[in-house]
């Protein structure tokens, strides 16, 4: 009966002068989280963060009738936010700022304010930065046909930047 009801109101406004339907989006079913897959240590990135409903509709009035989610990350990386409040969505879309200084693996993940169970979570490969400069230790001078050892003097630290070929 339900359905016929359903099918009456159809038919009704079918028959009827024509209206705009507007279909809203459904409430918060998954999160999407769309960050590089490897990033330089040191290197500033952002993380784009979409919402969709249990029918893959972008939730385009999340800031009006959201919750604030929060944001972790594991290792040493630095968030922008650890709270992404629901105002920062516009249309459905927010992004986060990462800084992640050491080579290692970052797991950024995305949880409803107050919740346990994890929404989303995203894998990013931090490799080493790009090497800047070394330091030579050694004597600052030694005798022609002499090994160098620790009786050839005192070892200093020689700083040497590396140019761009």
């Amino acid at each position: 009966m339900k359905h016929l009801a359903g099918l009456m109101a159809v038919l009704f406004v079918l028959s009827g002068p024509a209206q705009a339907l507007v279909v809203k989006p459904g409430s918060l079913k998954r999160v999407v989280l769309k960050a590089p897959s490897e990033v330089r240590a040191g290197q500033p990135f952002s993380v784009l963060v979409e919402l969709y409903d249990a029918h893959d509709n972008l939730i385009t009035d999340y800031a009006q009738r959201g919750r604030d989610l929060e944001v972790l990350a594991t290792g040493s990386a630095k968030l922008s936010s650890r709270l992404l409040r629901k105002e920062a969505f516009v249309a459905g879309k927010a992004t986060l700022g990462v800084l992640d200084e050491r080579a290692e693996r970052l797991v950024i993940t995305v949880r409803e304010l107050g919740g346990t169970s994890v929404l989303a979570s995203a894998q990013v490969r931090v490799l080493p930065a790009v090497l800047q400069g070394f330091q030579l230790l050694g004597p600052s001078e030694v005798r022609a046909g002499e090994g160098l050892s620790s009786s050839s003097g005192p070892w200093t630290p020689t700083e040497t930047s590396l140019g761009r070929a």
